[in-house]
């Protein structure tokens, strides 16, 4: 049987958070989520994800610090990431 894809969700607004929790749940994705730029990355690297839905616009380190951090680390090479913002 096909695995699920694994989606981290790393959002800080609730009513966004609420949204995509809708749509993951629907489509039968497995999914996480994160509210804070500063718990993404660890997160990141335990759960390797296949797909980070990222924000741009985060408390503490931003969305593009995170992608970088992401990018720099050779064992997330295969993570997919897919930027938001509301602007």
């Amino acid at each position: 049987m096909d695995r699920k894809p694994r989606i981290l969700v790393v959002e800080d607004e609730d009513n966004i958070a609420v949204a995509l929790d809708y749509l993951m749940t629907r489509e039968g994705y497995d999914y996480d989520r994160v509210a804070s730029g500063t718990d993404a990355l660890p997160r990141i690297r335990e759960t390797h994800p296949d797909l980070v839905l990222l924000d741009v616009m985060l408390p503490e380190v931003s969305g593009y610090e995170i992608c970088e951090g992401i990018r720099m680390d050779p064992m997330l090479s295969d993570v997919k990431v897919l930027m938001m913002t509301a602007r």
